[in-house]
């Protein structure tokens, strides 16, 4: 049987590769999957002011099972509100490297309606 986290790390290298070359982040790893992987924050920048973020996966209240890219459409950029554009999901991190928890935030379900 092949290792998991190998099996997964190689799913988040290929997600990765697609979205560095402008593709789609559809489809995407789970959280589980990035998780797995050894991964702790997704990578989140706004479409709108580019300003990005990391948020920590375990702070995600989402089932495991859940793609990543299905979570820019329950985040709102503090910067421009909900009336900006979508966040756009840049890929997930093992580190902040010098990003803070500000920026793009995690809303309650009712906040973007």
């Amino acid at each position: 049987m092949a290792d998991p986290a190998a099996y997964a790390q190689a799913q988040i290298d290929e997600w990765h590769k697609r979205l560095k070359a402008g593709g789609s982040a559809r489809p995407s790893p789970t959280l589980e999957v990035a998780q797995a992987a050894g991964y702790e924050r997704l990578v989140v920048e706004c479409a709108g002011c580019r300003q990005s973020t990391h948020i920590p996966l375990g702070e995600i209240k989402r089932p495991p099972e859940t793609p990543l890219a299905d979570l820019a459409e329950r985040l709102v950029c503090k910067r421009c509100g909900k009336g900006g554009p979508l966040p756009r999901i840049a890929g997930v991190s093992r580190q902040v490297n010098g990003f803070g928890a500000r920026g793009v935030r995690a809303p309650l379900p009712s906040d973007r309606s």
